[in-house]
This record gives structure tokens, sequence and C-alpha cells, in this order.
């Protein structure tokens, strides 16, 4: 309780770069530290690595997940779904992914296997657990590993400029606050 009428009365009392420094700098920082090891673990990754999961397609379809319509920026988020009989949950592939050849070759009823993150994998990076990988498809791979791959590592670049980035500021602010502590008399 009493942490959080000192968080109240910081917010009410600091100046709001104090503010942000002392409670969210450092959360932040190792937010993203955290998902930039775990999107470079990602690379990593091989067929054993993950999960193959083997059913029959029961739907295919292709869902928007978000809208964003403001004046100057309009844009549609989809991802494809992919339902299998033997499972209860969805596999997606997002957009980010040219999924159309996927769309027009998968039918209903067709064997695939799909690949996906083993469970403690999924806590690691971004995403979901549901999210396709490899999918092989009449022994032809419509979707590769490296494809996905080859989709983080952009992602791996801008996660660890800013780790750095945020460290290099919350450190520098830490030995600032430091200097200018009174000393202590003994």
């Amino acid at each position: 309780m009493r942490l959080i009428k000192l968080f109240i009365t910081d917010f009410a009392h600091q100046p709001r770069h104090v503010f942000f420094r002392k409670y969210f700098l450092l959360p932040v920082t190792l937010f993203l530290g955290w998902v930039t090891i775990g999107t470079a673990y990602e690379q990593l990754y091989d067929l054993n690595d993950l999960d193959r999961i083997t059913g029959r397609v029961a739907l295919v379809e292709e869902v928007t997940t978000k809208v964003i319509d403001k004046p100057a920026y309009k844009k549609e988020e989809k991802e494809l779904r992919l339902y299998l009989e033997s499972h209860s949950v969805y596999f997606r592939l997002t957009d980010s992914f040219n999924y159309t050849p996927v769309i027009d070759r998968l039918k209903d009823g067709e064997v695939v296997q799909i690949y996906v993150r083993k469970p403690y994998l999924a806590y690691l990076g971004m995403g979901k657990r549901s999210d396709i990988y490899q999918l092989e498809y009449q022994g032809e791979t419509l979707l590769h590993l490296s494809d996905k791959k080859q989709n983080v590592t952009g992602a791996i670049v801008i996660g660890a400029i800013f780790t750095i980035a945020f460290s290099a500021f919350y450190l520098y602010h830490r030995r600032k606050e430091k200097r200018n502590m009174p000393k202590v008399a003994r």
C-alpha cells in the first residue's frame, strides 16, 4: 500500500521526465531486451526445435484482425487462419507473408503438416504459439522456415538498437542521480 501511495505522490509532484525515468524506463528496457533476445533466438530454430502437427484441413480463411482508419493513414491487418479437423485451435500466418499461394493450393479435407513453436518457446518472442513456421502440403513446402527467419531479422536490429539506447539512457540518468545525491557524514 505504501508503494502505491509513493507512486501516486510521485505522479502528482515529480516532473514528468523524472517520473518516467523512475517508473517506466527500466521495465521498458527489460521488456525490449527480452523480446529482442527471444526474436534473435528464433534465428536458431530448425525443424527439430518445432512441433510438427499433421492433420486434415477443415477450413482456410483470411480474416481482418485490425482496421486502422485515420485521415492520413488507412490500413487493414489480415491473417490467414488454417483450421484442422483434429485441433480445436486455428493456426495462423500474418499478412507479413505472401500467403496467396497457400490459399490457392489448400483445399478442405487435404492433409498438411504444420510446424509451430513448442509452448515454452512462445514466451520468448512475440507472436502466438499457433504461428505457422513451416507448412508442407503433398511433399511440397508452401511456407519455408527460412521465410519466417528472414522476416524477423529487421525486428532484431530495431529491438537491439532501442534496447541499447534505452539502457544507455537509463544508466546515464542513474549515474547522474548518484552524483547529485548529498554525501552522508560518517
